[in-house]
């Protein structure tokens, strides 16, 4: 059975736009990474649709937690807000690869920090996965931890940072 999933987005842009623009983050990421972004004034004129993907960033995962379930209930978002165009980051250019591959987006697509194979993923994270095979979850909640105080000697606003 195909459940609708509830989507974490963040939304910018006049709703009668006349491109609107799905942003899909990386694994680790949600919707409000896009922000800054958003704020761009050149795209002041384009709608655009930052969505958290289902499963990630504490958003509830689908039953079936795969690519193409992600896919499925991506290309129905992209559908119901009317995205002519998608941008996806790493997770989120995965899916938003496999949308076009699958035919289910057919607009301009741009792929960032996507890993089209194992081997194109950083060794420290390839460790990170293979540990969890055998530990379960607490590789990634180390390293979700660890990601806190080394975030801190970015150079970014205090607003940014919250």
């Amino acid at each position: 059975m195909d459940v609708t999933v509830g989507w974490d987005l963040l939304v910018s842009g006049p709703a009668d736009a006349q491109q609107t623009v799905l942003l899909l983050p990386g694994g680790l990421n949600p919707a409000r990474s896009y922000a800054e972004v958003m704020a761009e004034p050149a795209l002041g004129r384009s709608r655009l649709v930052a969505a958290t993907l289902p499963g990630h960033c504490g958003t509830a995962p689908p039953q079936d937690f795969t690519i193409a379930t992600l896919v499925r209930h991506t290309a129905r978002l992209a559908e119901e807000q009317a995205c002519d165009v998608m941008v996806g980051f790493s997770m989120g250019a995965t899916v938003a690869l496999e949308m076009v591959a699958t035919g289910a987006f057919t607009g301009p697509t741009v792929l960032l920090g996507s890993s089209m194979s194992p081997a194109d993923e950083p060794a420290f994270f390839r460790a990170i996965c293979r540990l969890g095979d055998v530990l379960g979850s607490l590789p990634a909640a180390a390293l979700l931890k660890l990601m806190g105080p080394a975030s801190k000697g970015m150079r970014v606003s205090p607003e940014r940072r919250a």
